[in-house]
């Protein structure tokens, strides 16, 4: 038996139940034979990080993984199978706890970071790699607006020495590919173009920054003036994480804003909802203006 999940997000993979010998699991599809190819990708880094994980005696006790359980490949669209695991949405965790738990959720999240950027080694980023990611993006993008951005932030960032720790990373960790059970499960990992813990930190701020997860929910019965309450808790906390972070391994504030702005960049092709694109047009416009992460 099989049914399909409705998640809201800008995912380009169909996620679907799979019932298999009184047992759960979650079957991610890809829609095209170009997205198999990330997608097995994903696979890889889901059970790498798995490992990583759960051979660490720290983040063990707080951070899981779903085991990855097979495979399929039907229409050259290729399928993965992992565990079906409950747990809170973080929109729910919002709505049932209180301060400790948000400055104990960024503790843990920046011991993960630690441990990431413990693998890593820093680098300067190539330019015609980024060159190349926001060609693309302008490939995909019709709107005006978002072109004039890429135009004017490609000028600037092509100039610019972008020295990163790289190597290892979640790829896309906002709170919206987190579930909260007896420990943090980590979903949703992605094949990023650049795998820095930056990059973690950066989806992170995408999250606190425009109130992600509340932005794209369809659920209309919440309490927010709590989870707005929330936010701005998490806002101070992860203010105090990066700036540690960041002092600790010599990242200047110019390269966060680099990677942050164009974390927002790459979202833009794929939102169809007018709500979230004029929200990260609104994001895009206080970046240009003050050239500095406003957290």
């Amino acid at each position: 038996m099989s049914g399909e999940l409705k998640l809201h997000g800008h995912s380009n993979y169909k996620l679907s139940t799979y019932t298999f010998e009184n047992n759960v699991y979650v079957k991610k599809t890809s829609i095209s034979r170009e997205e198999s190819e990330r997608l097995k990708i994903q696979r890889d880094k889901q059970n790498g990080f798995l490992k990583f994980v759960r051979d660490d005696e720290v983040l063990s006790c707080i951070f899981d993984v779903p085991r990855v359980v097979g495979e399929s490949t039907h229409d050259d669209r290729f399928s993965f199978y992992m565990e079906y695991r409950n747990g809170f949405n973080i929109i729910e965790y919002f709505s049932h706890n209180g301060r400790s738990h948000y400055v104990k959720l960024f503790n843990d999240l920046f011991k993960l970071i630690e441990k990431e950027t413990s693998k890593c080694k820093v680098t300067t980023l190539d330019t015609n790699l980024l060159k190349d990611k926001l060609d693309d993006i302008k490939s995909k993008v019709k709107d005006r607006e978002i072109k004039r951005y890429l135009k004017n932030f490609k000028s600037w960032v092509l100039q610019t020495e972008v020295k990163v720790p790289t190597g290892f990373c979640h790829g896309d960790l906002t709170f919206s590919n987190m579930m909260m059970s007896d420990k943090i499960l980590l979903i949703d990992f992605l094949d990023d173009f650049v795998d820095s813990p930056i990059q973690d930190i950066c989806k992170l701020l995408q999250s606190v920054n425009l109130q992600w997860e509340l932005l794209i929910t369809k659920n209309l019965k919440l309490d927010k003036m709590k989870i707005n309450i929330a936010y701005r808790f998490l806002r101070n906390e992860l203010k105090k994480g990066i700036e540690q972070y960041m002092d600790k391994h010599d990242i200047n504030e110019e390269t966060l804003l680099i990677l942050y702005t164009l974390t927002i960049l790459r979202i833009t092709p794929y939102v169809k909802n007018d709500m979230v694109m004029d929200r990260l047009k609104l994001e895009l416009k206080r970046l240009e203006e003050k050239k500095c992460i406003h957290i």
